[in-house]
């Protein structure tokens, strides 16, 4: 049995439709992951007994709760402001949720002593809030969300406030703090690195509906459309002018560019009014050097030995920008050299980033070509948004 069922769940407001159903087994650690706006705190604040559905039913542990005050929900909330009390200091901050539940004085010492020491927050006890800093509040509200052992703990961009170095070595201490305790936990999130980093199941929301869901793995290796490809910043996309179905293999046109992919990628069946996008993820992309800048004649191959260029997936484009990211080269190709077409916006609008890693051993410089090969296996027809 699930720890926790959302069964056709309906919530209006202003300009939000939300619609949601979703499953977490007891011990997962579920992430909803989104851009701003598209109801994932809507929709924590429903399962917290915060805001009140139309319509649908929310069970925790086999117990429908969505009719419950929140009180009598069984769960925890930490929120993105950690809502502690400032005028309390880390002691009675921890103690104060035992002492809602009427636990006895000294029940509430020994596991406020016990979670202390879990949490490695020991001399913060007779601090107050203000004298910590946002990773010691952090931990001190984590464990205070768990002191009442909840059947689930909800969590809202808790990390969003803090510098990208703790927010890394945050996301793994409530990780393994969370599967310790085995307790099953829903986490909001625009992040992508963090979504990844934390979630066990990944519930991908966009204008109030989840449009994918499944483990990290499961998404990246087939998104169901180009929206997911652009928001987990998965590869490439480039917009589709035809498609030709030919048995086993279909043909893409993409501008001047030809590239064959596998029939069971192909997730859209004829072009539609909503554009469509040819995907190929960072791993299926390599590269080698056309060294036509500054009078070069020589071509140097950076990776496995390539087809001519006109052959079918490979694409020329011109190197804008070369980057240091974490000690590698990050290589930005000029989009309006690729010869694709015209309107080179994704499906949220924005312009379509040309970006992949560099090789090992890669000397190539800014205007330099480059002929970029996709690999059939890594390519995907994906619709604008399914």
């Amino acid at each position: 049995m699930e720890q926790l069922d959302i069964k056709d769940l309906v919530f209006e407001r202003d300009n939000l439709e939300l619609r949601a159903s979703l499953e977490l087994e007891k011990g997962q650690i579920g992430v909803l992951l989104g851009p701003s706006g598209s109801g994932k705190t809507t929709l924590l604040r429903l399962i917290a007994g915060l805001e009140q559905a139309s319509s649908g039913k929310i069970y925790l542990g086999g117990r429908r709760i969505d009719q419950l005050p929140p009180e009598k929900r069984g769960l925890s909330f930490m929120f993105q402001d950690l809502a502690l009390f400032d005028h309390l200091n880390g002691w009675k901050n921890l103690a104060f949720g035992l002492r809602q539940h009427h636990v006895p004085e000294q029940e509430i010492a020994q596991q406020t002593r016990k979670l202390a020491e879990k949490f490695q927050i020991i001399d913060l006890l007779s601090k107050k809030p203000e004298a910590m800093s946002g990773g010691e509040r952090q931990r001190l509200a984590l464990a205070r969300a768990l002191a009442v052992n909840p059947e689930l703990l909800l969590l809202d961009e808790p990390f969003s406030s803090l510098d990208a170095p703790l927010r890394r070595e945050l996301r793994g201490y409530i990780r393994q703090r969370l599967k310790e305790n085995g307790t099953t936990s829903l986490h909001v999130t625009h992040d992508v690195e963090e979504a990844m980093d934390l979630g066990d199941i990944l519930f991908l929301m966009r204008k109030g509906r989840i449009v994918a869901q499944g483990t990290p793995k499961e998404i990246c290796a087939e998104p169901p459309d180009a929206w997911c490809v652009s928001f987990l910043g998965l590869g490439w996309l480039l917009p589709i002018d035809s498609i030709d179905s030919q048995g086993e293999t279909t043909r893409v046109s993409c501008g001047k560019q030809v590239f064959v992919i596998p029939e069971k990628h192909c997730k859209v069946q004829k072009l539609a009014s909503e554009r469509t996008f040819l995907f190929c993820s960072q791993e299926g992309l390599a590269l080698q050097s056309e060294g036509k800048s500054k009078g070069k004649a020589e071509d140097k191959l950076l990776t496995e030995k390539m087809p001519e260029p006109q052959h079918a997936n490979l694409l020329e484009g011109r190197i804008h920008r070369i980057t240091e990211v974490r000690n590698r080269k990050r290589i930005i190709i000029d989009a309006q050299s690729l010869g694709l077409t015209a309107d080179l916006k994704g499906p949220d609008g924005f312009l379509l980033p040309f970006e992949l890693m560099a090789p090992d051993g890669f000397c190539g410089k800014e205007d330099d070509w480059m002929r970029v090969r996709l690999a059939p296996a890594q390519c995907w027809a994906l619709p604008s948004k399914a």
